[in-house]
């Protein structure tokens, strides 16, 4: 779901969705696996070097967070923090409404990718 989000798939994503999200736990867990990807691509992108975190990345994987690093400008991700912020927030505090908030914020960076893709 992540990889999706990050990539700009919202077809993809809307399908994989449906069968990712299927209760709170999972929702908590898909955002702080956000979060942790976002952190990574802004230190990439930042640093320009490649931080111990990505290293013990298995190929595939490396592959797609590069891809994604690269596709982002670093001002669109540092504007997507807040609602990442609060996305983690509300997983823990409101477990009721973290499959929601989480498809919402996942939607809302496949559409930013899409649009930091075409700038």
């Amino acid at each position: 779901l992540v990889d999706l989000a990050l990539s700009g798939d919202l077809r993809a994503l809307e399908r994989a969705a449906t069968l990712g999200l299927a209760d709170s736990g999972d929702a908590a867990l898909t955002a702080s696996r956000l979060a942790s990807r976002v952190a990574l691509m802004m230190e990439l992108r930042q640093s320009g070097g490649e931080p111990a975190q990505f290293l013990r990345l298995p190929y595939s994987v490396k592959k797609a967070v590069l891809a994604q690093a690269n596709a982002w400008a670093p001002e669109a991700l540092a504007q997507r923090l807040p609602a990442l912020l609060n996305l983690l927030v509300t997983t823990r505090r409101s477990p009721g409404l973290a499959s929601s908030a989480t498809f919402r914020a996942l939607t809302s960076f496949a559409i930013a990718a899409r649009r930091s893709a075409r700038e």
